[in-house]
């Protein structure tokens, strides 16, 4: 066993149970908060996301890991609450997101012994005035290729991995995955492979990619079932059973993206055009959904039980055998 920051303390990996690697309570691009006609109901809120968490319990979920980057509206005192009221365990992240959405310019200034010391304070020390500790690191890139800011993040947080043994999980774009670019850049700083995620990787269908991933010694995350924007979960699942058939379900992390609450004016309503595509963009769609078409394609419950409860295990543990 290995102890790990939640949100509401120190927990021990044996007992993180039925894990879901990629979820959020709340995603605000940096600079929403200075917009008065933004304001968040945040009773009305927590009251929603404290009923989704008891519905993720009631199908068995025991952990919701939250890699809100610094920049993307976390709030570890919300995050702390919700898993409080709840009863399920709650993991929150430092690091920081891509260079078009995120590094906002105070933070572009720093370099990367700095940005390095304040990921290692977040994790050691607490997230800023809480007290509540980070459990994760997330970084990000953009499709094909990594800024000169995504690259002193990745470093950064390379050095922050190496030093506090804390896991990293990345986004990567589906239509130009950078995982072995944010890999090589990890590597460069000490990072431990065994408890890096590849995040979103069940879009791109690239099967040669994934296992180039895996034979580095990192897990894949195929964390955006439901987001049917970037690829259709036809492709998710092709990509999951074969790799599931090649022998590779032990560097299986999965979840969905899904987002309670956006922090923004009217949070987030898809437009026609697009509302079909992510209709099942909820963090149970995994359980009610996509579990029984794996089951009737031949995977079992022993294996969803290795990606889902012994995986995250030994991701956060940092062994990537079991």
């Amino acid at each position: 066993m290995t102890t790990i920051n939640s949100v509401t303390g120190p927990i021990d990996t044996a007992d993180l149970g039925f894990t879901l690697i990629h979820e959020h309570l709340l995603i605000g691009w940096a600079g929403w908060e200075w917009d008065q006609l933004a304001a968040m109901d945040r009773k009305a809120e927590m009251s929603k996301a404290v009923d989704m968490l008891q519905e993720l319990k009631g199908l068995g979920v025991q952990t919701f890991v939250d890699p809100c980057a610094i920049d993307m509206g976390r709030d570890p005192e919300y995050m702390a609450e919700a898993s409080d009221r709840s009863g399920v365990t709650i993991i929150a992240s430092t690091g920081l997101y891509h260079g078009q959405l995120g590094i906002p310019s105070y933070y572009r200034g720093l370099n990367e012994e700095q940005l390095a010391e304040l990921f290692i304070s977040d994790i050691q020390d607490g997230m800023k005035g809480s007290g509540i500790k980070a459990g994760i690191i997330k970084n990000a890139t953009n499709a094909h290729e990594v800024t000169a800011d995504e690259e002193k993040v990745h470093l950064a947080s390379g050095r922050a991995q190496a030093a506090t043994g804390v896991p990293i999980i990345t986004h990567t774009d589906e239509a130009g995955p950078m995982g072995i670019a944010q890999l090589d850049l990890y590597a460069s700083r000490g990072a431990n492979f065994q408890n890096i995620a590849i995040g979103h990787s069940c879009g791109n269908g690239n099967i040669p990619y994934l296992l180039s991933v895996i034979d580095r010694g990192a897990f894949l995350a195929f964390d955006r079932f439901g987001f049917g924007i970037s690829a259709t979960d036809r492709v998710r699942i092709a990509s999951l059973l074969g790799l599931i058939g090649v022998g590779h379900a032990d560097r299986m992390l999965l979840g969905h993206d899904s987002v309670c609450t956006f922090l923004s004016r009217g949070g987030f309503t898809p437009p026609p055009e697009i509302a079909e595509k992510v209709a099942n963009w909820n963090p149970t769609h995994l359980i009610k959904n996509i579990f029984p078409q794996l089951k009737e394609a031949g995977v079992s419950q022993e294996i969803i039980d290795t990606m889902m409860i012994h995986n995250p295990r030994r991701y956060f543990e940092g062994t990537a055998k079991g």
